[in-house]
């Protein structure tokens, strides 16, 4: 009988600018996302046994059960210990998201009596994962990119870095369409078929983002307004969206409450998040708890962020040159598009003007009585600020 390889999460490295201790992925906690990715491809996650194949990963690492399938072939073809790099569109933007550099993702091991150790992976031979990758053409707003639609790369197999918050932002926002295209169209083959066919008479198109918005899936417990609309997205348990709402390509968490009149475009909505009717969401990812009553655009909230009515995130297109703040450097953000990042509980209040790239430290209160626009946010501890010279001061 064959021995199952074994799957083995290393450490993720921590720092000032790392989003969340508990980071997540299309609208569930990552480790449980590892978990079941490596079940369906037939792994273990367990200890380490050096006598057994394994599949090493970085506990920031986001990926599907396609990825470690391929990392699986990959590894008994060479016989060897090799890590993946992720290639074309997606290994770019996993740079991008970086700081420059393409950091550990994952990698395989044989069982050749050698303990597993992050020493032991980053010096094994990096090999090119080379999968099939397509686009997929998002509709998007006119006056933020400059064009009707965005070039999103598609893959079967996902491996992509969350411990900055920018990676996160893009993690989900990447995995978003393939997660939904399998979640909403199915896996089996017939079902597919009837799925698909549906769609495309009720999309009246064969073009693939129309006919998505034929699919859907909605939890149970729902209470949904018979004036809201839902297209082309997963939507948990016990979740509520009012009259008026709009909900398009996007997956909401259990427990999530969409009021009247709110829009959310191709984004995450973690379970307990709660949306004013007033709101205004579009490829973002608003983990748990969160509350947004303002107009956010390729943005990220932490778990019981709070974001006020009044206030807009959505500084792309800005005459300003956009920076990311990692650590102690600042870099371009990942196609010259990023919203702001508000840390976990805190809040961002009426009036506030913040500059794209900058993320909100953890337990800040933040007011800015003459509109001025915050352009730094070193880790300033928790507590309540005032926006001044471009950064916070105590209030």
């Amino acid at each position: 009988m064959k021995v199952r390889p074994v799957g083995i999460g290393l450490q993720a490295p921590q720092g000032s600018s790392f989003q969340s201790d508990h980071p997540s992925w299309l609208g569930r906690p990552l480790a449980d996302a590892q978990e079941r990715a490596l079940l369906l491809a037939g792994v273990r996650p367990e200890a380490d046994d050096p006598q057994r194949e394994r599949v090493v990963f970085d506990q920031g690492t986001a990926f599907n059960a396609a990825a470690i399938e391929g990392l699986l072939a990959l590894g008994r073809e060479r016989n060897t210990a090799i890590q993946v790099v992720m290639p074309g569109q997606f290994g770019g933007l996993i740079e991008e998201a970086s700081g420059g550099v393409q950091p550990f993702l994952a990698a395989y091991l044989p069982g050749d009596g050698r303990p597993a150790s992050r020493e032991l992976v980053i010096a094994a031979e990096k090999v090119v994962f080379d999968l099939p990758e397509r686009s997929l053409d998002v509709p998007v707003p006119v006056d933020a990119f400059g064009a009707e639609f965005v070039s999103i790369p598609l893959s079967d197999a996902f491996f992509f870095p969350t411990g900055h918050w920018v990676q996160g932002l893009w993690a989900n926002l990447l995995g978003l369409s393939p997660y939904l295209w399998r979640e909403l169209a199915g896996y089996a083959w017939p079902t597919v078929i009837w799925r698909m066919f549906w769609a495309v008479l009720r999309a009246r198109s064969l073009r693939p983002e129309r006919v998505l918005t034929g699919l859907r899936r909605i939890g149970k417990g729902c209470t949904i307004h018979r004036n809201a609309t839902v297209q082309g997205s997963w939507i948990g348990r016990n979740v509520q969206i009012g009259a008026g709402a709009v909900v398009q390509g996007s997956v909401v968490g259990d427990g999530a409450v969409i009021e009247p009149g709110a829009h959310v475009e191709y984004s995450v909505l973690g379970p307990g998040v709660r949306l004013e009717g007033r709101a205004r969401v579009a490829f973002s990812v608003l983990d748990r708890d969160s509350y947004c009553a303002g107009d956010i655009l390729m943005s990220f909230l932490a778990p019981s962020a709070r974001v006020d009515a009044g206030v807009v995130l959505r500084d792309i297109g800005a005459e300003e040159e956009m920076s990311v703040q990692r650590d102690e450097d600042a870099c371009r953000p990942p196609l010259d598009r990023l919203g702001v990042g508000i840390g976990e509980r805190s809040r961002v209040r009426a009036g506030c003007r913040i500059a794209s790239g900058v993320m909100i430290p953890t337990g800040c209160d933040i007011t800015s009585p003459e509109a001025a626009r915050l352009r730094r946010a070193l880790d300033v501890g928790e507590g309540r600020f005032v926006i001044s010279e471009g950064g916070l001061v105590p209030r």
